[in-house]
C-alpha cells in the first residue's frame, strides 16, 4: 500500500490502525497517519520497501527527514531491534514518537542540524520507555476482564485498542503499571521464601537452595574443574537437593483483600491498593487459590471472587471512592463470608487502608479469624496513627506509593 515514501503491506497498516485504536484506511486518509504507517512498519518488520518515487503529499519532504534521521540513530535502532515482531510495542512506538515529532498534530521541520538529530533522539528513547510502561501494564491488566488484554484472535493485536485505552484513562494506565512492577516482584519474592516449618525430608527434586543440596552437588561447588558447572547449575535452579514438607500452611488458602474505598483513599492511595489488588489477584491465579476483593467503606460495597482461571471485572477496578472508614464491619463481614463458605477456610485477609476511622472491638475479631485459621495482615498508607496496628496479626506502613519496599513485599508476597 503506497504511503509517502515507503510501500507497507495492507497487513502492517491494519496492525498499526488497530493497535492505536485509529480509523482505518479510508477517503480521509490523513498525511500523519501514512507516516505513523511507516515508522510502524520500520519497527514492527524492520524495515520497508521504499517507493520509486515518492507520493506528492503535503508531507513528504518533512516524512524524508524524519525517516533519514531515523535510519542512522542508535537509539532507533535499539527501538527497532525491541518492537520487532510485537506489533503492540510497536504501535506504543510509534504513538509516542509522533508526540514528540508531530505535538498536536503539528510536525515540525525536520533538518540535518544538531538540534534536529537531538529531537529525534529524545523522540526514540521516550518510545523505548513507552514501550517498556506498556508492557508492564499489559502485565499488570492480566485477569481482568474488559481491557482487551489477552484475548486475541485470528485478525488482531493481541492487546487491540489497549494504547489507545490507556492514552484516554491515565488512572488505568498508572494501575496498570504500577501492578505490572508489582508482580514482577511478588514472584521473586515468593520464589526466594523461605518453606517454614518444612523439616521432614519428602524425596529429592530439582532447584537451586543451596542449604538443601545433596552432598555430592555441594562437592562439585570446591572442585576446581567442575565448580563452573555445579554454578550454572545453581543458576539454572537444576542442581539435585533434597525436597521437604512441614506442617505450615500459610499461602495454601484463599486470599481475601479488604480495600479501603473511603474519600480519604481517593486519588494515589487507591491507585496503590488497586494495584496491589491486582498484583495479589496474579499471586492467587498461578498458586491456584480463590481471590475475593472486598472494596469497603462504612461497610463492604461489593464481593468481587475469581476462582483460578477467571477474571475480574473491569467494575472492581474503576469503583470511585466514597463515605467514611469503618474497619470493624469490614473484617466481620469478611469473616463472616468465610465461615460461610467451606473452600474459603484458612484464608489469608489482608486489609489496604489509610485507618482513617476505626470502630469496635479488636481483640474479638482477631479471636474469631484466629478460630477460622486466617490470619489478618494490615497495610497502612500514610503515617502510623497506630489505629491499624490492634487488627493485625501483623501489619506494616507504607509512604511510598510509586512502588513496593521491601517491607510492604515481604508481608504481602512471602507471609501469606
Amino acid at each position: 500500500m503506497k504511503r509517502i515514501i515507503y510501500d507497507v503491506p495492507r497487513w502492517s497498516v491494519f496492525l498499526h490502525r488497530t493497535g492505536r485504536g485509529l480509523d482505518p484506511v479510508g477517503l480521509r486518509d490523513w498525511p500523519l497517519d501514512k507516516v505513523g504507517d511507516e515508522l510502524f512498519e520500520r519497527l514492527y518488520a524492520g524495515d520497508a520497501e521504499a517507493l520509486s518515487s515518492p507520493t506528492d503529499d503535503a508531507l513528504v519532504d518533512w516524512a524524508r527527514g524524519v525517516h533519514d534521521g531515523c535510519s542512522g540513530l542508535p537509539e532507533f535502532q535499539r527501538l527497532q531491534q525491541d518492537c520487532a515482531g510485537d506489533p503492540d510495542g510497536a504501535a506504543v512506538g510509534v504513538e509516542t514518537l509522533l508526540e514528540h515529532l508531530a505535538p498536536s498534530g503539528a510536525p515540525r521541520n525536520p533538518s540535518g542540524s544538531q538540534d534536529a538529530r537531538r529531537q529525534l533522539r529524545i523522540a526514540a528513547s521516550a518510545a523505548a520507555d513507552a514501550v517498556d510502561g506498556f508492557r508492564d501494564a499489559v502485565a499488570g491488566l492480566v485477569g481482568v476482564a474488559g481491557t482487551g488484554v489477552g484475548t486475541s484472535g485470528a485478525g488482531q493485536t493481541a492487546n487491540a485498542g489497549l494504547v489507545a485505552q490507556l492514552k484516554v484513562d491515565p488512572r488505568l494506565k498508572r494501575i496498570a503499571q504500577l501492578a505490572g512492577r508489582m508482580k514482577r516482584v511478588a514472584r521473586a519474592s515468593r520464589r526466594n521464601r523461605t518453606t517454614t516449618g518444612a523439616e521432614e525430608i519428602m524425596g529429592v527434586e530439582p532447584g537451586g537452595d543451596l542449604g538443601r543440596l545433596l552432598p555430592q552437588e555441594r562437592a562439585l561447588l570446591v572442585h576446581p574443574r567442575l565448580r563452573k558447572l555445579a554454578l550454572r547449575g545453581l543458576l539454572e535452579r537444576s542442581c539435585l537437593q533434597y525436597a521437604l514438607a512441614g506442617s505450615d500452611h500459610r499461602g495454601s488458602g484463599p486470599i481475601v483483600l479488604l480495600h479501603d474505598k473511603s474519600t480519604s483513599m481517593s486519588g494515589e492511595r487507591d491507585v496503590w491498593a488497586t494495584a496491589v489488588a491486582l498484583a495479589l489477584l496474579d499471586l492467587a491465579s498461578t498458586e491456584r487459590r480463590t481471590f475475593l476483593w472486598m472494596p469497603f467503606n462504612g461497610a463492604v460495597i461489593q464481593t468481587y471472587s475469581a476462582k483460578p482461571g477467571e477474571r475480574i471485572p473491569m467494575e472492581a477496578v474503576s469503583l470511585a471512592c466514597s463515605g467514611g472508614t469503618d474497619i470493624a464491619t469490614a473484617i466481620t463481614t469478611a469473616l463472616e463470608r468465610i465461615a460461610e463458605t467451606p473452600n474459603v477456610r484458612n484464608a489469608d485477609v489482608i486489609l489496604v487502608t489509610d485507618a482513617e476511622a476505626t470502630s469496635g472491638e479488636a481483640g474479638e475479631v482477631r479471636k474469631r479469624a484466629g478460630a477460622l485459621g486466617s490470619e489478618i495482615l494490615g497495610v497502612q498508607i500514610g503515617d502510623d496513627n497506630g489505629q491499624l496496628r490492634p487488627w493485625c496479626d501483623a501489619w506494616c506502613q507504607v509512604g511510598n506509593l510509586n512502588g513496593l519496599s521491601d517491607e510492604a513485599a515481604a508481608l504481602l508476597f512471602t507471609r501469606q
